[in-house]
């Protein structure tokens, strides 16, 4: 099962679009959420605390793709605009739940990170269908404080070539 879909250029170009409209950058989701760095990010079901409501897009995209939870589709479109849904839809980014599909859930987490957005594996089943699983080689995310100390010593110089070793 592959969580998320090769799309057109069109369409990853809509979905950047939207990050940004809804200024789904780190700086601005360490600011929402009041943390010094993303690598310190932990999700409500982790215990972070703070407002869980859901007032604008940013909160919205949050929930949905770093906490991990399932959303009314509704409350999507309201916070993200109407065409928000079918492109978060198209890429197989979202799914609605098998037993209510008012609700729409993340199949794979997304979250910005040095300047990229970054895709891992969910850690844990929204979907309560039997056959949705968690992969048996899981990509954990990368915003935890070992990968923050490891990506603050590497070198901001460009190169004309590197070796990337297991990253998935």
């Amino acid at each position: 099962m592959h969580p998320l879909t090769l799309g057109s250029t069109g369409q990853f170009r809509a979905l950047r679009q939207l990050l940004f409209d809804h200024d789904y950058t780190e700086e601005a989701v360490c600011h929402r959420l009041q943390i010094p760095s993303i690598y310190d990010f932990k999700t409500l079901r982790e215990g972070r605390e703070g407002d869980p409501g859901i007032n604008d897009g940013l909160d919205a995209l949050i929930r949905l793709l770093m906490d991990e939870e399932a959303l009314p589709a509704e409350a999507l479109e309201d916070r993200l605009g109407p065409a928000a849904l079918s492109v978060l839809e198209d890429l197989a980014i979202v799914k609605r739940l098998s037993d209510d599909q008012s609700r729409v859930y993340a199949d794979a987490v997304l979250y910005p990170q040095e300047g990229l957005f970054i895709a891992s594996d969910r850690t844990f089943r929204v979907d309560p269908r039997a056959d949705v699983t968690l992969p048996e080689d899981i990509v954990y995310a990368s915003i935890t404080k070992n990968t923050g100390r490891f990506v603050s010593i590497l070198p901001s110089d460009p190169c004309d070539s590197f070796l990337e070793l297991c990253s998935g």
